[in-house]
């Protein structure tokens, strides 16, 4: 029956079915676990972190709330450590490494005292208690602050990114504002020879005019009607 039900294993275990209160309860812890999972993993672990212990400090000081069973106390005690490791090693300078222990100690005792029963809390002297309350609550504000800034930056990224992708459209790119023609000395070797192709292939016509223009011989020949005839009709002739 233990392994159907872990949350109520051992002394936990009850025989009536959870209520829909306790349900719910249940997957607040499971959530800010898979908070606390999520910072062990280093992913957006200024905003994971800060966001289960936002959920963990408003639940804790409920006195007559329900509380963490055994076994969800030591499962949110070992999240805390591994996102605690990780906070140590990834989380930027502005952090001090002792806010960080100092920070994730004290979530680590929020849990405890939220979980404890009221004959537990009862010895808990009131100045440690306290001292608690405000190491955490130090850790969480220098988490969000930390998570701020991260999407700050985020959205100057995506600024930058949207700027940059318009510049590159073809209607508000400057280079290409005033078409796509190309000059002579951009040509590539393919559209050079082509065009240079186009021009031989209309050259005889232009030329031929102008080489007949150009040689008097044969426009008096044109002038005077007749043929100046070729050497071959000249060897015709010396034959006869």
């Amino acid at each position: 029956m233990a392994e159907l039900f872990p949350n109520y294993a051992d002394e936990d275990f009850s025989p009536d079915p959870p209520t829909h209160e306790e349900i719910g309860f249940d997957h607040i812890v499971e959530f800010d676990i898979s908070l606390l999972n999520q910072a062990a993993r280093g992913e957006h672990i200024a905003w994971a972190l800060s966001s289960a212990m936002a959920s963990i400090m408003s639940r804790y000081r409920r006195r007559n709330g329900l509380r963490p069973y055994q076994r969800q106390r030591d499962r949110l005690l070992a999240a805390i450590t591994s996102a605690y490791l990780t906070a140590d090693r990834t989380l930027p300078p502005l952090c001090r490494r002792s806010m960080i222990f100092t920070g994730m100690e004290a979530l680590a005792g929020i849990v405890t005292y939220w979980a404890a029963d009221d004959e537990q809390r009862a010895v808990w002297p009131r100045d440690t208690y306290a001292d608690t309350c405000a190491h955490a609550r130090i850790f969480r504000n220098q988490l969000h602050n930390i998570s701020l800034a991260e999407e700050i930056e985020e959205r100057a990224h995506r600024r930058r990114a949207e700027v940059i992708h318009s510049l590159l459209q073809t209607d508000s790119n400057p280079l290409l504002k005033e078409g796509n023609a190309m000059a002579p000395s951009e040509m590539g070797p393919e559209s050079h020879a082509r065009e240079q192709c186009d021009f031989q292939n209309s050259e005889p016509e232009g030329r031929a005019g102008a080489s007949a223009a150009e040689d008097p011989m044969q426009s008096k020949a044109q002038l005077y009607d007749f043929d100046l005839g070729s050497e071959a009709d000249d060897a015709d002739w010396n034959n006869k």
